[in-house]
């Protein structure tokens, strides 16, 4: 199976450049500002199609982060995820398939260099996700990640990013980790972000998954902006070597700050 994880959902997330009431919402760097709050809501269809005639999954999956700026360089974020079970061949038990996701962000900025720092708590219920299958309770994990950019002129910052996942109660000592290569373009009230990703693990003999992503966005307003974004699956594997044979992800973003 293609590798997926909570934490390829949730290093997903763009933050903020600065207020989160300034003209360009989905900047990849900042925080809201003091006492500011931000709504990040998405929704995203998937389809995955194996390799060796395994046939295809089809994935539906909606979340809202909420982040408030406790200082005007860090914030706590609070996320919320469901997967929505739609697919026979999904292994998902019901409809109600929660995640729940705390966390901190910090800001540095040394003239036009931007860096973020930021850690969270992760947990979902595996016996509620996946039924009889599995005999396994709460979940746990502890993420942290790093990101790094350079504001160019003209609206171009290029970055990268790179986070890791170690779940708390196992003993098999698997390391999720995810880097990504990127740059964010403005145009007046139009913003556009695309770039490469790399994610593997440690386990067994390890799992890697290369996707490309990109995002078009829309400031109506300097509160609200609207923004289609997507994912191509380039290549890779995992321990049993069934590795996706294509797969993509469409979604739709609505992004407030208040």
């Amino acid at each position: 199976m293609k590798m997926k994880s909570v934490l390829f959902a949730s290093v997903a997330v763009l933050f903020t450049a600065g207020s989160v009431s300034a003209a360009d919402l989905t900047n990849p760097f900042g925080l809201p500002e003091q006492g500011g709050i931000s709504s990040d809501t998405r929704i995203e269809l998937s389809r995955t199609k194996y390799k060796d005639s395994m046939g295809k999954e089809d994935g539906l999956m909606a979340s809202e982060e909420i982040q408030y700026g406790l200082t005007n360089n860090l914030a706590l974020t609070a996320k919320l995820y469901n997967e929505f079970d739609i697919d026979n061949m999904s292994e998902l038990n019901n409809q109600h398939n929660l995640t729940y996701q705390l966390g901190l962000a910090y800001n540095i900025k040394k003239d036009n260099f931007l860096a973020q720092v930021y850690g969270s708590y992760l947990t979902y219920d595996a016996k509620s996700h996946y039924g009889y299958i599995v005999d396994r309770g709460w979940q746990k994990y502890v993420e942290g990640g790093v990101k790094v950019g350079y504001y160019a002129g003209c609206g171009f910052t290029p970055y990268a990013t790179y986070a890791v996942l170690n779940p708390i109660d196992s003993t098999e000592g698997s390391l999720e980790h995810s880097a990504f290569v990127g740059a964010h373009k403005t145009y007046k009230k139009w913003a556009a972000d695309a770039g490469i990703r790399y994610d593997f693990t440690t386990a067994n003999k390890g799992e890697k998954a290369w996707s490309t992503e990109a995002e078009i966005a829309y400031n109506v307003t300097d509160n609200v902006a609207v923004a289609l974004y997507g994912t191509y699956y380039i290549g890779g594997s995992n321990a049993e070597d069934d590795a996706a044979d294509t797969d993509h992800t469409v979604g739709l973003r609505l992004k407030m700050g208040f």
